[in-house]
C-alpha cells in the first residue's frame, strides 16, 4: 500500500476486509486488507489539497473523506464513485466520523464548526426509467453507434404521463411523484425516502 506523499490516516473496515488511507498526495485509497492491492481507483477532492482522513461506514460500503479543500465527501467503497455532494465548510476539514448506525456523519473543520449530515442511500437496483429521465431532461442521448442524437421535444412529457399512471409506493415512484409535481408545491426538504 503506497501513496506518493505522507499518509495522514489508515483504518480497517468493520469486517477487516479493507483498509482506507488518506494522504498528502491528495488521494484516499481503499485497499484489500489481505493482499494490499487497490480495491478502487484513488478518491480525489480538488487537486492540490491533502486528504486528512478516510473512514468506513459501519457496513463497509461507504468511505467518508476529509479534505484540505474545506469539504468532506462520501464514496462507494468498491467503485470509488462519489455518492454525495461535497459537504462544505469554510476551512480545512480534518475530522470525519459515521454514527454507529451509519445514517449520519459528523465533520469537524478549522473554521471552528462541527456539522452533522444525513446519509441518504437510494435503493438498488435503479429503475430503467431513471436513465430515460436523464436523457429527456438533457434532450439528447447516445444512439447504438455511440453518436449523440437529439430527442423529440415531447419526450419529457411522455415520460411524465407514463410515470403518473404507475401506482408504485417504492422509493423511486415516490421520488418521481415529487420530481414531477410535489416539488412545485412544497419545500424540497419535506421529501423523505
Amino acid at each position: 500500500m503506497r501513496h506518493t506523499k505522507g499518509v495522514w490516516s489508515a483504518g480497517f473496515s468493520s469486517n477487516g476486509r479493507y483498509v482506507a488511507t488518506a494522504s498528502d498526495d491528495g488521494t484516499a485509497r481503499v485497499w484489500d486488507g489481505a493482499t494490499g492491492a487497490p480495491v478502487s481507483p484513488p478518491l480525489h477532492h480538488r487537486q492540490g489539497f491533502a486528504l486528512f482522513q478516510a473512514c468506513f461506514s459501519p457496513d463497509a460500503s461507504l468511505v467518508l473523506t476529509a479534505s484540505g479543500d474545506g469539504t468532506a465527501r462520501l464514496w462507494d467503497a468498491l467503485t470509488g464513485q462519489p455518492v454525495s455532494e461535497p459537504m462544505r465548510h469554510a476551512d480545512i476539514v480534518d475530522r470525519v466520523r459515521f454514527s454507529p448506525d451509519g445514517r449520519r456523519v459528523v465533520t469537524g473543520s478549522h473554521d471552528q464548526t462541527v456539522r452533522f449530515w444525513e446519509v441518504v442511500r437510494a435503493p438498488r437496483p435503479v429503475p430503467p426509467w431513471l436513465a430515460d429521465l436523464a436523457e429527456a431532461l438533457a434532450g439528447r442521448r447516445f444512439n447504438a453507434q455511440g453518436d449523440l442524437e437529439m430527442l423529440p421535444a415531447g419526450r419529457l412529457q411522455e415520460l411524465k404521463e407514463r410515470l403518473a399512471q404507475g401506482t408504485g409506493t417504492d422509493y423511486y415512484s415516490r421520488w418521481a411523484h415529487w420530481f414531477f409535481d410535489a416539488r412545485f408545491h412544497q419545500p424540497v426538504n419535506t421529501f423523505s425516502p
